[in-house]
């Protein structure tokens, strides 16, 4: 008979809480290539809006570890319409260790290059509700919402 775990093990995983939240800087967001079409859902790496504030595409680009010109015609900015359960994401450390792990230029992908050391990004691992929350162009700085 398998011996159950004690709850006292369970509480620190029950309190464990991200510092998100549904607006302003702590808010989750997701940057992709502004397209024709726009998610209603979405899942993968997601950051803190707050580590975009004052960035252009290119800055952004670069700060994530994304592919070089990924965002080079400018980014769409998508917002979670609920926060993710613990059971749906995982915390994938910064954006300086791709997918989590430490960058090894033998067997890292190369088209993910390590990103900033104190930006730190979640996976999120199923599709969360989300919206359009704003095009980024070329040239221009991601500005402050009060959405």
């Amino acid at each position: 008979m398998a011996r159950q775990q004690p709850l006292d093990d369970e509480i620190p995983e029950a309190r464990k809480r991200e510092a998100w939240s549904l607006k302003g800087p702590s808010r989750i967001v997701k940057i992709l290539q502004i397209g024709p079409s726009r998610p209603r859902a979405l899942h993968g790496y997601v950051c803190q809006e707050k580590v975009l504030l004052g960035r252009m595409p290119f800055e952004i680009e670069r700060n994530l570890g994304l592919k070089l010109g990924y965002l080079q015609s400018g980014c769409g900015v998508y917002a979670l319409q609920r926060l993710p359960l613990t059971c749906e994401y995982e915390y994938e450390l910064t954006t300086a260790q791709p997918g989590g792990l430490a960058f090894d230029s033998v067997i890292s992908n190369p088209d993910y290059a390590p990103g900033h050391p104190f930006i730190h990004q979640w996976r999120l691992l199923v599709d969360i509700p989300a919206f359009h929350l704003l095009d980024l162009l070329p040239g221009k700085r991601y500005p402050y919402l009060h959405v």
